[in-house]
């Protein structure tokens, strides 16, 4: 009758979860095929799940290979994987596409970690409705959107932490014997292998739970420190061949950590919402006086939590209290990082226990961003607010006033963490990496200057061999990073790296941008909607596209007019001289009425192709800078090129090509309205 009861809870809770997780991150669940949720990372960890794949059908070492950073190549043991669901993926890629692959294990995150907090409430004898509602605050957070958001596929899966701290707990209270401890070291590999940072805080939160729990005997402290010892040697031992990879890369040099002294948590983010969030919104929107909370909105507690999660402190039992109190006070310090940060201002003067850890013990520094610690003072606290609802439910004396009240607090939590509509990636593709494929050598290398990881994501199409801009995957070796330093490889590399950009009115941009270079490339990106007509000037000649084809090339001045209810794809490109007065206008044109007679301005709509914050106007403005090198003539450097294996250069279409086109005299073999390719004859 028990084991029924578990499993129709257990169902119960599951579908509450997947039908929350889909109503959470709208539109998710008609884009899984097309559009991936969240950016930032998220083409990386697509990249991973071809990769690994990739690597082991095609017998390439997976982790030492030169398909990244071409020729040279790399090991990238440091690298950014969850190994877990990176595995999991590989049997689903010949029946799904890898952006509905991806997206499917982010959903599932939410399912799974509502899941690992509502058995651990209910292990620790909180009721239904209190584990049911401890799993929602759990799992649907401002902390788990916001690392949705950002694509960060292994800091979403924190799931499996819960379950963790379960079977450590149940392996105390059976003695230690030889079963729970491989259970609990089981998922203590499986933490690692998704997440080193929450590897790191579960041996930290271990060890304090076990010496709270020996303190009250000190006759069983060497039984559970032993315990504890051997539940983490095992899973090192486990995981010694990946720690073993680690240690060797980091030895071989890799550019210095940098530890985040200003990337600390604001003491307001704790109480002010997010601007991102619907409820920062409608906080923002309700009263002048609150400040939004943009530093680090993922600490955002929802203010039910925090009343609740004060009702069940005071009313769990002892032990609980003592033990997650602990804890709770552990990671929020921790937390708040290096400096102490409160109001907006940092207080570099004021170091706090991070800083001291960080500059104290060698390799503390590798956590990076302190901000991540949030997650377990967060865990601390859903079990503290599974107290204070199972409390103030028990006092409700029928079943259905009990449900309405777990449902009420749940959509209150949720409602105050969530930001729908959320972000959605197209992240479009060429046709022209598809023909790379099929019409090309595997061992050509291709140079691909799309941002970040952007040009991992494609190699997925084109399987070849990239060499790209830094950043394209985690942790690069300095072995890899020492190409920037070849000619021409570092000229091409360089003139991609922007040194200004900003949202809004081309002019404005320009005119707050700092020193430019002698010659300047200026490129503009964004989506116009209609209806209107719209006259772009410009100082010096300019190309334009708008859709899927060039519109102007060569011109000063150009009118465009954008249809009913069109949303179009726009990209403005120009050269700026330094001191020159150069200007980019964008105005909208009166449109006559049909007998003529002129009627008000139009203006067309104008999105921004990359916002931030997402609710910004205008068009997202680049500026690249261009120095005249001292280099060997173009067949000369062309040679160097394709000695070096590269017989492609792909210009995104954000991207600057003057290098390419005056210096290395190179003229497009493919053209549209995503990228721009050079063939290396």
């Amino acid at each position: 009758m028990k084991r029924a009861t578990e499993k129709r809870e257990l169902t119960v809770a599951t579908t509450g979860y997947l039908v929350l997780a889909v109503l959470s991150t709208y539109p998710a669940v008609v884009h899984l095929s097309d559009r991936l949720i969240g950016a930032g990372d998220a083409s990386l960890f697509t990249w991973n799940m071809w990769w690994l794949k990739y690597s082991l059908v095609s017998l390439i070492h997976p982790f030492c290979h030169n398909f990244v950073y071409f020729p040279a190549g790399l090991c990238n043991y440091l690298h950014t994987w969850n190994l877990p669901v990176t595995l999991a993926s590989i049997p689903l890629q010949p029946f799904l596409s890898l952006v509905t692959v991806y997206n499917l294990s982010a959903l599932l995150s939410f399912v799974l970690a509502g899941l690992g907090m509502f058995r651990l409430g209910r292990y620790l004898g909180f009721g239904f409705w209190g584990a049911l509602v401890a799993g929602t605050a759990y799992s649907f957070c401002p902390y788990h959107f916001a690392k949705l958001e950002a694509g960060h596929l292994n800091l979403m899966h924190y799931q499996w932490i819960p379950f963790f701290v379960q079977s450590l707990l149940a392996a105390d209270e059976a003695g230690w014997r030889i079963r729970k401890a491989l259970a609990a070291a089981g998922w203590l590999v499986l933490i690692a292998l998704t997440s080193w940072y929450y590897f790191v805080f579960c041996v930290m939160a271990s060890l304090l739970l076990i010496l709270y729990r020996a303190r009250c005997d000190i006759r069983f402290l060497l039984l559970r420190a032993r315990g504890t010892a051997v539940i983490i040697l095992i899973s090192v031992l486990v995981l010694s061949p990946l720690i073993s990879g680690m240690v060797w890369e980091a030895g071989q040099g890799l550019p210095a950590e940098t530890i985040a002294r200003r990337d600390n948590a604001d003491l307001a983010s704790f109480v002010i919402p997010g601007e991102r969030s619907l409820f920062g919104r409608l906080v923002a929107s309700g009263g002048g006086h609150w400040r939004a909370n943009n530093v680090t909105p993922e600490n955002f507690i929802p203010w039910t939590a925090w009343l609740l999660a004060g009702v069940g402190w005071f009313t769990c039992r002892r032990e609980i209290r003592c033990v997650f109190t602990g804890w709770l006070v552990m990671f929020f310090v921790l937390s708040l990082g290096y400096h102490l940060r409160t109001g907006g201002e940092l207080y570099e003067s004021v170091t706090l226990p991070y800083g001291l850890l960080a500059d104290g013990i060698p390799g503390a520094g590798i956590i990076r961003s302190p901000i991540r610690f949030h997650i377990m003072t967060w865990f601390a606290g859903c079990l503290f607010l599974a107290a204070g609802v199972h409390h103030l439910s028990g006092r409700l004396r029928s079943d259905k006033l009990m449900a309405g009240f777990a449902t009420l607090v749940c959509g209150l939590l949720v409602g105050e963490s969530l930001g729908v509509p959320f972000v959605m990636n197209p992240l479009p593709v060429s046709p022209f990496y598809t023909q790379l494929q099929h019409n090309s050598s595997p061992d050509e290398g291709v140079m691909d200057l799309h941002y970040f990881a952007d040009a991992l994501y494609f190699q997925t199409v084109h399987h070849r061999k990239v060499m790209g801009r830094d950043g394209m995957v985690n942790r690069v070796p300095q072995s890899a990073l020492e190409q920037y330093e070849v000619s021409p490889i570092r000229e091409i590399i360089a003139e991609n790296d922007y040194y200004h950009y900003g949202t809004g009115r081309p002019a404005d941009i320009l005119a707050a941008a700092p020193a430019m270079a002698e010659e300047s490339t200026f490129v503009a990106l964004g989506y116009l909607q209609g209806p209107g007509r719209l006259c772009i000037e410009t100082s010096r000649p300019h190309d334009i596209w708008l859709g899927e084809r060039r519109r102007a090339r060569g011109g000063l001045v150009t009118e465009l007019e954008v249809a009913d209810a069109a949303e179009q794809r726009f990209r403005l490109s120009t050269s700026i001289r330094r001191g020159a007065g150069d200007t980019v206008l964008l105005r909208p044109l009166a449109d006559p009425g049909p007998a003529g007679r002129p009627q008000h301005s139009t203006t067309v709509g104008i999105r921004p192709y990359f916002a931030d914050p997402p609710a910004s106007e205008g068009l997202f403005c680049v500026l690249y800078p261009y120095e005249s090198p001292s280099a060997p003539d173009a067949e000369t450097m062309r040679r160097m090129l394709r000695q070096a294996g590269f017989r492609w250069i792909i210009v995104p279409f954000y991207g600057n090509s003057h290098y390419v086109e005056t210096i290395l005299e190179l003229t497009p073999a493919y053209e549209d309205h995503l990228l721009t390719a050079y063939r290396l004859e």
